[in-house]
């Protein structure tokens, strides 16, 4: 099948054994490429800290942002600014549904899923809050492609 070159592995980072045990691997094993994507909440106001393991162990973070500012998801925290000056550093918009939706697969295109002036919303600020702190705009395909 060839050689990998890269594995990626995405992950909320809530699990630093995980982590530590990767320390025990011999050096000649491939090393996956881990992103970690907090989440936030309502209790926090916000996202969570992770831990100095994972975020030592993070090639790349990734948030998902609203333009609510009442929403947890707003602003990504401070520690995450800094690791992106020397680290990569996404952000999502969210994107607003008005129902929940059967199966795996949801899709931009439909209005009765989706709201899209709240949806437009949010893709407008994460495109602004990406550039104003220089972090990379990562946009869902699944969303427009309708596929799982």
């Amino acid at each position: 099948y060839g050689d990998f070159s890269e594995v990626q592995v995405e992950t909320n980072g809530t699990q630093a054994y995980f982590f530590s045990e990767l320390e025990e691997y011999p050096a000649h094993h491939l090393r996956p490429c881990f992103v970690v994507s907090p989440k936030a909440s309502h209790k926090l106001h916000g996202y969570a800290a992770l831990s100095p393991v994972v975020l030592g162990s993070a090639d790349c973070l990734k948030f998902v942002v609203s333009a609510d500012p009442n929403d947890p998801h707003h602003t990504i925290p401070q520690w995450a600014l800094d690791f992106a000056k020397d680290g990569v550093v996404y952000v999502s918009p969210m994107a607003i549904y008005k129902k929940a939706y059967p199966g795996e697969v949801s899709s931009i295109w439909d209005d009765d899923l989706i709201d899209r002036e709240k949806t437009a919303q949010n893709y407008a600020y994460a495109a602004q809050y990406a550039m104003k702190h220089n972090l990379h705009l990562s946009l869902q395909t699944h969303l427009f492609t309708a596929i799982p």
